[in-house]
């Protein structure tokens, strides 16, 4: 588990157990303090399912970035609240309760955002590849897991969602110490979760959609709109995001799709192509225009400015006085 998760005191699976049980190995985590509270927990069954279970209340939002090294088959269950994946490929998903996120063997770098103070609950399991091998040896068909290698979201209708929340809010109500027969029932849930996702119960739940929906295309035109009316104001992301009408995590994927910038590198771009007509026209000093384009301090401005246009602000002062003198 990634921060902010630490491991929890207290033994894990006594070996004497582990043996009279097919579950490997047990291991507990908490919030690290003033992250917030609640408890998961990851066990590993002898037949190389892993299950993990989680059930959490933030007290502030966190962000993480992290490379998936295995090549399992997970499927991301959520019970409560919501969380948002980004994925390498452009893909960008915002999970609900009844929403599964399947990450099908190695998709390269994942980003995921989790808000604050919301009530999240979750149950994952963990297939090897060997078991996906053999059942699609055996023709059963997984497509709706998507492509190997790749990030989906299901979203299930709704009769499909309320048997899997059922059997998912089942695993979780056996709660953060189960006994030796609690243990087991883990293991017999979870491999009828599992069968209820592979074959997703009859049903057929297509992927949600993994590029920007109209929406978002609008919220991400409203931005570029704020932007380019307020460049000389004090912009943070968050209020940005706010006054588009779209998850921060959203926006900031969705620009980059569009714009092939991130939102500060844009907005550098913007103020410092005003400062540069300002400059070239002779119509301001240098403090002038750093004051004009929102820096406070100089230094900073000439930094900005060189790092857009490749010379120094200063440089284009003179040349601009010198062609004012010569005319």
């Amino acid at each position: 588990m990634n921060a902010p998760w630490r491991p929890a005191e207290g033994p894990e699976l006594p070996p004497d157990e582990a043996a009279a049980s097919s579950l490997a190995a047990q291991r507990s985590f908490c919030l690290r303090p003033g992250m917030g509270r609640g408890w998961a927990q990851m066990h590993e069954f002898g037949n190389g399912l892993v299950l993990g279970r989680l059930q959490c209340q933030l007290a502030q939002g966190v962000r993480q970035r992290f490379d998936c090294g295995s090549d399992s088959l997970r499927l991301m269950l959520m019970l409560q609240g919501g969380q948002c994946v980004a994925d390498g490929r452009g893909g960008v998903f915002e999970a609900r309760a009844g929403d599964v996120i399947v990450r099908n063997g190695h998709p390269g770098e994942l980003r995921t955002e989790l808000a604050a103070c919301v009530p999240l609950a979750s149950v994952a399991l963990d297939a090897p590849r060997r078991l996906v091998a053999a059942l699609q040896a055996e023709g059963l068909p997984l497509a709706h897991l998507g492509p190997a290698g790749g990030c989906t979201l299901l979203r299930p209708c709704d009769s499909v969602a309320s048997q899997w929340l059922a059997a998912g809010r089942r695993l979780l109500a056996l709660g953060r110490a189960p006994g030796l027969l609690a243990r087991l029932e883990l293991e017999s849930l979870a491999l009828g979760l599992l069968h209820k996702l592979l074959a997703a119960d009859g049903a057929a739940p297509a992927p949600a959609a993994a590029r920007a929906p109209r929406h978002w295309q609008r919220a991400v035109d409203e931005a570029l709109h704020i932007l380019h009316a307020e460049w000389s104001e004090p912009l943070t992301i968050a209020r940005l995001a706010r006054r588009a009408g779209i998850n921060e995590c959203y926006l900031k994927e969705m620009f980059r799709q569009r714009t092939g910038q991130t939102i500060a590198a844009y907005l550098r771009a913007l103020r410092m192509g005003h400062a540069l007509r300002l400059l070239e026209s002779g119509q301001a000093t240098l403090q002038q225009a750093a004051h004009a384009c929102g820096y406070s301090r100089a230094d900073k401005f000439s930094q900005a400015f060189r790092r857009v246009h490749g010379v120094m602000p200063s440089q284009v002062s003179r040349q601009a006085a010198a062609s004012a003198l010569a005319a």
